[in-house]
């Protein structure tokens, strides 16, 4: 079978299509060259490899022999990995958002040879986009000024987007009253279902943790009540993976049932991260059970032999989305033997875990406490049956055809995964989960240069500059990193690639742009304030420039983190749900903030303890041996024993020499 341009892609989702009849381009000035030449319309189509509806849109249209005809005859074509691109996803996602009102993907554009978007949708059954395809052909061929119309109305709204976010995050400098902020998020949540209302329903973890720290630094009981009850919905529905551990992407449905099946890497980093939290606070079990189980799904299946972490996993196996993770009641009987019984209640079997077809989807259909009392068992019986029934099912499930994966590794949600694996550690204290983070970390450091990133790794190789996120995150990530173990190698890595973005990332105004100038063929330069399924790389630089300012005593850094937090407290305001880092950085500015810094050489079983509790107004400094060099350290260290000092506004109490007396501190202090 002949191939197309992708042949040499690195990315999976471009190698799907390298032997498409379609003669897809990859992003570069030769498609558009080729495009301009020839008088043609360019098809940009975006997606990603682990996307149901792109694998849907190709089968139907991409493999089709008279599809691709017609895209060859009229079109020059392009094909981009959103992960691989984010900033121009971006860019196409704000243009088909003006057009149509909606976005998603698979992204379907249509612009002309100069780059410029005239036209656009998402998923297009193949009759639907046969007649888009001949109607815009025709229309580039005998209305072309329609079409320019068309192109400068959408480059004009873009334009004029981002001159809106600047303006608006410009003028107001005092804080916000974050009860205010607090109470619209409120009102949009599912008291009955958790999660945010209506369908369908997404994770949400930046919006939730910043709820989760909100309920502890303010002792809002009422709200770290519908965090909780929200992580115990998500986690006893479909989303949930309880054979392999894991979550899917989202909920098509308001009750966690459905999944969209595939796994996304930055989802799983940041529920892992959520659930350790709540955990430090709660010290429930399920909740310890959820992160442990996704951390060992993430090591099992998504991390390389090198110890990066990959980007997902797919939908669909064997053609079919969900096939993998659903059951017939009849396997599950011929699988589980005398176990079936407690199985069908536990799950739900042919009662509310009934799917399609005869296929149940597991979820946790009733609470432990009633199907010990219904089959007659104690805690500790039904724990060990429980357990195997999961082994008996995970050893029957490999044996499937699994989902795809996408084996290539984004730095920035690697560094989401990073400081995955160090809250997770905070909260119970595994070796392992250190050490994936800190061989996560040493392969991205070894390979950085003077404090410049690569934004992806493939095979063993890096390429593409990074954009800010990658930055940011993994900045984020280093703090973690040198918070839990005291590695000073860390902090001196966080403060040079900080230093990078400083330098190459900064826009005219305020905020910093998300890629650097002259090293991606972008169609322009954004400054991205927003949420989305990860937090907004711009409020992540504000916390790091606010803990790096409490670790290193560098005011300039709490200068430019006050600042960035102050000009953007009117987005806050007016959208918290999409702002909730934005909300979480301001919680920290607002609240009492203490540095606590543990010297002796006990440093890191002190270090340890006194991390259990989640204190999400605190950073923590430790070493085990004399560094009269850094300010935090300095004349501090006892050879004889271990102490821990509580620092605010460059103030520190005496030592204390428990874990618990120095909790109790800001306990009352706060």
């Amino acid at each position: 079978m002949s191939q197309n341009h992708l042949k040499d892609a690195r990315s999976p989702y471009l190698l799907q299509h390298a032997e498409n009849p379609v003669n897809w381009y990859p992003w570069g000035d030769e498609a558009f060259k080729k495009a301009a030449e020839e008088n043609k319309p360019v098809i940009i189509s975006i997606g990603y490899s682990s996307c149901h509806w792109c694998h849907v849109m190709a089968h139907e249209s991409f493999e089709d022999p008279h599809t691709a005809e017609l895209m060859n005859a009229s079109f020059v074509s392009i094909k981009i990995d959103r992960e691989e691109r984010p900033d121009l996803d971006s860019y196409y996602m704000k243009a088909v958002q003006m057009i149509t009102g909606r976005g998603g993907w698979p992204l379907t554009v249509f612009a002309f040879p100069d780059r410029r978007p005239f036209y656009g949708g998402t998923y297009f059954p193949r009759d639907s986009w046969h007649q888009i395809l001949a109607a815009v052909r025709d229309k580039y061929r005998d209305s072309p000024d329609e079409l320019t119309d068309s192109a400068d109305a959408v480059e004009k709204g873009i334009e004029e987007y981002g001159r809106k976010i600047l303006r608006l995050s410009g003028w107001k400098q005092e804080r916000p009253d974050l009860r205010d902020v607090v109470k619209t998020i409120i009102d949009n949540l599912d008291r009955q279902e958790g999660g945010v209302k209506g369908a369908p329903k997404f994770p949400m973890p930046v919006l939730f943790r910043f709820l989760l720290a909100w309920s502890v630094l303010r002792r809002d009981q009422n709200v770290m009540e519908l965090v909780l009850h929200t992580l115990q919905k998500m986690a006893a529905g479909g989303l949930y993976d309880r054979i392999g551990g894991g979550f899917a992407r989202y909920s098509t449905d308001r009750y966690w049932k459905v999944p969209h099946f595939e796994k996304m890497l930055y989802d799983n980093a940041q529920l892992v991260s959520l659930y350790s939290e709540a955990y430090r606070v709660t010290k429930e079990r399920k909740f310890r059970q959820v992160a442990l189980e996704s951390l060992d799904f993430l090591y099992r299946e998504m991390t390389s032999e090198e110890g990066l972490f990959f980007s997902a996993l797919d939908a669909d196996s064997s053609g079919r989305e969900g096939l993998f993770y659903t059951w017939e009641s009849r396997d599950l009987a011929q699988i589980l033997g005398q176990d079936y019984s407690l199985a069908r209640d536990w799950f739900g079997v042919d009662g509310d875990g009934l799917w399609e077809m005869g296929h149940n989807i597991l979820l946790e259909a009733r609470k432990d406490q009633v199907l010990a009392e219904t089959f007659g068992l104690s805690s500790g019986e039904l724990q060990i049956r429980q357990e195997r029934i999961k082994t008996r099912l995970m050893e029957a499930r490999q044996k499937r055809v699994s989902p795809g994966k996408d084996e290539k590794a984004l730095i920035s949600w690697n560094g989401l995964m990073i400081s995955a694996c160090c809250d997770a550690y905070k909260a119970f204290g595994r070796r392992e989960d250190l050490q994936h983070a800190r061989i996560a970390a040493k392969i991205i450091l070894d390979h950085s240069d003077q404090g410049t990133l690569n934004h992806a790794w493939k095979g063993g190789a890096f390429y593409e500059s990074a954009f800010l996120e990658d930055y940011a995150f993994l900045i984020r990530s280093l703090i973690s990193l040198y918070e839990v173990s005291g590695g000073p190698e860390y902090l001196v890595k966080a403060e040079e690639l900080t230093a990078r973005v400083l330098t190459k990332f900064p826009s005219e105004r305020k905020g910093f742009y998300t890629n650097v100038h002259g090293e991606q063929e972008a169609l322009g330069r954004e400054v991205e304030l927003t949420d989305s399924v990860i937090p907004s790389p711009n409020a992540v630089m504000a916390e790091n420039l606010f803990l790096l300012s409490r670790l290193l005593g560098k005011d300039d850094y709490a200068s430019l983190a006050e600042e960035a937090g102050g000009v953007m407290m009117t987005l806050v305001e007016e959208n918290p749900m999409y702002h909730a880092h934005w909300a979480a950085v301001a919680l920290l500015q607002s609240e009492p903030f203490y540095e606590v810094v543990i010297t002796g050489r006990e440093a890191q079983v002190l270090g340890d303890r006194f991390r259990q509790d989640f204190l999400p107004g605190t950073v923590t400094a430790q070493t085990d041996s004399p560094q009269d060099d850094h300010l935090l350290f300095k004349g501090r260290f006892c050879e004889d024993e271990t102490l821990i000092y509580i620092c605010r506004d460059k103030s520190c109490s005496l030592p204390y020499g428990k874990a618990e007396e120095a909790l109790q501190h800001i306990r009352d202090d706060g």
